[in-house]
């Protein structure tokens, strides 16, 4: 519900602060004192366009709040067009504020497009007459699964496929790899028998010269040693301090005869295998091949090992996730055509009622023989797995039904298409009549009627006013009217004026009382003057509205 509006700079207005009331209300004033301002006041305030015109002149901006049973909307529109817009205190961005406040109110004029007139919302208020709203809700919840699921299945065959071109290849190294599977260090290793293998002879022949040179021979070292050994036992006598040499010489001695047997046995351990050597120059070779193709070492190689066996075996998974997702968008697919078929079922029934119940509105209205028609249809799709009496048909998050509203106002007149409805005296009447009837269904707690008089008048007229009245007892109604008998029957009138002081216009707005209704009954009335008997009438209607 609108609490109360308040308007600064606005084209006439300088400053109006309006509070509003639940029920039915009527506005009134004289061609030009600023109604219809209301109306585009509360428009914008609640999310339409605002145009710059609409910035009183020679102030840099205009500044339209409104209070309602949900917070507090404020929004600036400045000199040069552009909107800031904020709700409770706190600012909103453009593009988030028409999702935000897009159902506070519903503003029918002669010219506005309104939800009712959009086919787009046709199916909406179907489902809410039918309520099917959770329905509809479990339904949008499988189209949203399966199309996350038509997401992954599609990512998943675009990596299997894109895999599969590049399985070859990977099992070729993966072959090459494990044919030749070299350990860590393994090259290493191998290069050090190969370089004592490949130079066996030479170790062979020089360690054979070492020993000599150690033991053999006149000119040996150990023939050397001894000498000097027994030397110095000769001499050892004469200066004591001479034995600490000669102990270390004989354990030098020592020592180069333990070289000399390990060299000795090194020697008999040395092999001239050539065979051997050839083998183990091809499996270096093998291993050095691997090295350079992934990455320069054993360690790279193994990585790549391993990164080729994931991948070998994510084809494998991803195979095995398709298979997966096949079933589970089965499942959905068959889930969504059961829920489908059972809101195809529910709207139907539903339709019939609608269709009857706005009709039987409609006369009460004065529009003898309307005709007012839900047409059902589908947009075929071959490649959907969807069906409809055997054919495919595209699926919406709804469901597949697509539905319009059709209506003939006028006997031997075809039902046309609603939003092809252009008579001010018959749509103002239609809009009614639905929004009477769908009064407990609409989302919209508030509903603005600006011309809704236009083209009526007399029976059709108080019948248009009884209809506003029953309508306000579950939604909040805002009137603006030139018709006495809406103004009689009005819970509250508010009547807007205006007035230039010193040059200045000023626009005033106020409710009038009982005494206040009756005199501005009268002047709607123009130049037909009431009788008693027509004034008591409305003094008792308006007493009834009013009390």
């Amino acid at each position: 519900m609108i609490r109360s509006l308040f308007l600064k700079d606005l084209a006439i207005i300088s400053e109006l602060n309006i509070n509003f009331n639940p029920g039915l209300t009527v506005i009134t004033g004289e061609t030009g004192s600023g109604k219809s301002l209301l109306v585009k006041a509360l428009s914008y305030v609640l999310g339409s366009k605002g145009n710059k015109v609409l910035v009183r002149t020679g102030r840099p901006h205009t500044v339209v709040e409104t209070a309602t049973s949900q917070g507090t909307i404020r929004r600036i529109l400045s000199s040069s067009g552009r909107t800031k817009s904020f709700i409770n205190d706190e600012p909103v961005k453009e593009n988030k504020f028409s999702i935000v406040v897009p159902y506070y109110a519903d503003f029918h004029g002669q010219h506005d497009q309104q939800m009712i007139l959009n086919k787009v919302y046709h199916l909406s208020y179907l489902d809410r007459f039918a309520e099917n709203i959770e329905d509809v809700e479990k339904l949008k919840e499988t189209f949203k699964n399966i199309s996350i699921v038509e997401s992954k299945l599609k990512l998943k065959r675009k990596n299997l496929s894109e895999m599969e071109e590049k399985k070859e290849l990977l099992e070729f190294q993966l072959n090459e790899i494990k044919a030749v599977s070299p350990k860590a260090d393994e090259d290493k290793i191998l290069l050090k028998q190969f370089k004592k293998l490949s130079n066996g002879e030479t170790l062979y022949n020089s360690v054979q010269n070492i020993i000599g040179s150690l033991e053999s021979g006149d000119f040996s070292i150990l023939i050397r040693l001894e000498e000097i050994i027994n030397t110095l036992a000769e001499i050892k006598g004469i200066d004591s301090e001479l034995h600490t040499f000669l102990d270390e010489l004989n354990s030098a001695r020592i020592s180069i005869q333990d070289i000399t047997n390990q060299l000795l046995q090194y020697q008999s351990s040395l092999e001239i295998d050539q065979e051997q050597c050839s083998e183990i120059d091809h499996r270096l070779q093998e291993i050095e091949s691997l090295k350079r193709k992934y990455g320069g070492s054993i360690e790279s190689v193994n990585m790549k090992l391993e990164e080729i066996k994931k991948e070998l075996s994510s084809i494998e998974t991803d195979g095995q996730s398709i298979v997966r997702l096949k079933k589970e968008l089965l499942s959905l697919n068959e889930s969504y055509q059961a829920r489908a078929d059972q809101l195809h079922s529910s709207r139907l029934g539903a339709a019939e009622k609608l269709q009857s119940s706005i009709e039987r509105q409609m006369k009460l209205l004065n529009i003898s023989e309307p005709q007012f028609i839900i047409k059902f249809g589908v947009n075929e799709q071959e490649s959907s797995i969807v069906s409809f009496n055997n054919n495919a048909v595209k699926a919406y998050p709804t469901g597949y039904d697509r539905v319009e509203f059709y209506l003939s106002a006028n006997p031997g007149e075809s039902p046309k298409p609603l939003t092809d409805i252009a008579s001010g005296g018959e749509i103002s009447r239609i809009m009614l009549s639905i929004k009477t009837v769908f009064q407990s269904n609409d989302p919209v707690d508030t509903l603005i009627f600006d011309e809704i008089d236009s083209g009526i008048s007399g029976e059709t007229a108080e019948k248009v006013s009884r209809a506003l009245v029953n309508l306000a007892k579950v939604k909040q109604v805002f009137c603006i009217s030139h018709l006495p008998q809406i103004a009689a029957r009005a819970n509250h009138h508010l009547h807007i004026s205006k007035k230039s002081i010193k040059q200045k216009t000023q626009v005033g707005a106020s409710y009038l009382n009982k005494e206040e209704r009756i005199n501005m009954i009268s002047q709607l009335y123009g130049s037909i003057k009431m009788s008693g008997q027509m004034e008591d009438s409305y003094r008792t209607i308006v007493s009834s509205a009013h009390g």
